[in-house]
């Protein structure tokens, strides 16, 4: 990366490291999620994530309205770039191992003190 990046002083990765395992970490266990569950990406469900994220970006800008005809080319022209196709399908199976996570695990909710959960806090640091 040091040499591929002149941006990229010994510096910056030291310091950017623990994002970087981090960011490694996540990205191995959504593969493993995904070739254990089988987890498939169809060509409906990245044209519906692409139409709700035009839709978000419209909003930024106080466009809440837009016609179909109009929404579909944003669509087409979004799924001509490969980056955004790969940002649509990453977005799609994140929503899918979302929900995946919420089926498998159960979530044990526990009262403690305000100490405790200040002790607790202080030893993941």
């Amino acid at each position: 990366m040091l040499f591929t990046n002149e941006k990229m002083t010994e510096e910056t990765i030291e310091n950017d490291f623990p994002k970087i395992v981090i960011d490694l970490k996540s990205q191995l266990a959504k593969r493993k999620m995904v070739e254990t569950y089988a987890l498939q990406v169809t060509k409906e469900e990245i044209e519906m994530m692409a139409r709700r994220v035009i839709r978000m970006q419209l909003a930024q800008y106080r466009v809440y309205t837009v016609e179909d005809e109009e929404l579909e080319k944003y669509v087409n022209e979004m799924m001509q770039q490969q980056e955004s196709m790969n940002n649509l399908i990453d977005r799609v199976l994140d929503e899918k191992i979302i929900e995946l996570m919420k089926e498998k695990i159960t979530i044990e909710e526990q009262e403690i003190s305000s100490e405790e959960f200040r002790k607790i806090t202080e030893e993941k640091k």
